[in-house]
């Protein structure tokens, strides 16, 4: 199961590497900033957990160095079992010295200390048995390294991908519970389990389910990588599916449904989409030309495959027609989604207007006018419904008034015709109906102004008016009394 004497090797053979290991970890214990010490210690870690994979099986990848490790008389499964216990305790090690030296100084209890240690082994075991399946899935060092990357950046583009696409179809939402996609990332669920240390705060118990689900996986993966592998497959093209086949199929399509953002609610029907592809045909170009040359790369020559254009052009059309049900559809529905007459969400309207700039809507600038007794260059009105950051009950007159302005804004921002030079403001919402605070933002083509001003007299309902004058609020029978009068 373990080889004694195969470690020692190991540890003979990296011991420059675990020198600097050893001294840096000593500089860290002893930074008087302790939070800083974690986090650096954290960051060598980190990058140990890619790079010592790479290091300890970079033979399985060599032609000459394969046949002479695998004839040693030592099993293959002895080999694997021994280096993995070497890249992980050569990591753990300093990392629990740190986390100690920290629980220590900041008199955390010595129960959650260790339960703290036990998930960053946890993590530092996942990761690593993830990154070593990947650089074993590759049957050269290169490729190995590429397909470590691909699969490490892969959470991160998917949460841009999809964060970007939702902002673009869906009215409304400024965030999006997109959190499940840390699932996905092993070394983002490491870190958490870090910082959540250093904050003394929760467990994440699914982190910790989900790190142990990656390092069985991992580990059978791993396991059949290795002990099964032939010694044939060392530097030869990688030609594996969950390589660069899945690789570049799923980038390819992240990147295109990126470009389908661009696909708004100006190009309607068959001559818009038409419009639209000869708008973007150069990125489309572009995209496909560094599509045929990762497969060049995979391929190590400059071969040219029919399948690759109709590939493409198959994602690209998929892409777009998931874009047009986007927009059909508003958002999947999303946009309706949120929580409808809630009493105690906050609301706040603000409209702006100015002569001189815009489009050739002035119906604020008129409305107030009336009041007046002058015509204001320009004019913007704020109203508040609620209580900051306090949960108060909102009249269902302000909830009717809301909803509806709040519905026109979504109608709105699906029209096809709309030009935002004509939009009178926005409107802002913040609801924490939930543990979480959900925020969302409309820009608002009209308000009806008197039933607007008419919510002066519900409670908690502030209005106040600036112009190029002077500055109001606005009293419960609707009139405009000077606050401050500009020079």
């Amino acid at each position: 199961m373990y080889s004694i004497e195969y470690f020692k090797y190991l540890f003979k053979s990296k011991k420059y590497l675990l020198l600097i290991i050893a001294l840096v970890t000593l500089l860290n214990v002893f930074i008087d900033s302790k939070e800083a010490s974690i986090v650096l210690q954290s960051l060598l870690s980190a990058g140990l957990l890619f790079v010592l994979p790479i290091m300890v099986f970079y033979y399985v990848h060599d032609k000459k160095a394969v046949d002479a490790f695998f004839s040693i008389p030592v099993s293959r499964k002895e080999m694997l079992i021994t280096n993995m216990v070497f890249i992980v305790s050569t990591i753990a090690i300093p990392q629990l010295l740190s986390m100690i030296v920290y629980g220590i100084f900041k008199g955390i209890s010595l129960g959650s200390v260790v339960l703290y240690c036990l998930e960053a082994l946890l993590a530092i075991c996942a990761i690593a048995s993830f990154n070593s399946m990947l650089f074993l899935l590759a049957n050269n060092i290169i490729d190995g390294i590429i397909v470590i990357g691909a699969y490490t950046f892969l959470p991160l583009s998917l949460l841009i991908t999809l964060d970007t696409f939702l902002r673009t179809f869906v009215a409304g939402i400024n965030s999006f519970k997109l959190s499940f996609i840390g699932y996905l990332s092993p070394i983002f669920m490491g870190f958490d389990v870090i910082s959540e240390y250093l904050r003394k705060g929760q467990h994440f118990i699914n982190h910790n389910i989900a790190l142990i689900i990656v390092l069985i996986v991992s580990a059978v993966v791993l396991y059949r990588n290795y002990v099964n592998r032939k010694v044939e497959r060392a530097n030869t093209l990688t030609t594996k599916l969950a390589t660069y086949p899945l690789i570049m199929t799923i980038y390819l399509f992240m990147v295109l449904l990126l470009l389908s953002t661009a696909y708004g609610f100006s190009y309607v029907g068959l001559d818009g989409t038409i419009h639209f592809i000869k708008d973007q045909i150069v990125l489309y170009i572009v995209l496909f030309a560094i599509f045929v040359s990762a497969y060049f790369i995979y391929k190590r020559q400059l071969s040219f495959n029919y399948k690759l254009p109709i590939l493409f052009i198959v994602a690209a059309l998929i892409t777009l027609l998931f874009a047009q049900s986007a927009k059909t559809t508003r958002g999947f529905g999303l946009s309706d989604k949120y929580i409808k007459n809630e009493p105690h969400t906050q609301y706040s309207v603000n409209l702006w207007q100015d002569k001189n700039y815009g489009g050739s809507n002035n119906k604020v600038i008129d409305y107030f006018a009336k009041k007046l007794d002058y015509t204001p260059s320009y004019i913007n009105v704020n109203v508040f419904v609620g209580v900051e950051r306090t949960r108060v009950e909102i009249s269902q007159k302000c909830l009717d008034f809301l909803e509806k302005t709040r519905l026109a804004a979504i109608d709105y921002y699906y029209s096809n015709d709309k030009d935002y030079s004509d939009s009178v403001g926005n409107m802002y919402v913040e609801s924490k109906q939930n543990k979480d605070l959900e925020t969302y933002s409309y820009t608002l083509k009209g308000v009806d102004l008197d039933e607007l001003m008419s919510l002066v007299n519900e409670p908690y309902v502030t209005i106040s008016v600036q112009t190029d004058k002077a500055e109001y609020s606005v009293d419960k029978n609707g009139e405009l009394i000077v606050t401050y009068l500009y020079e």
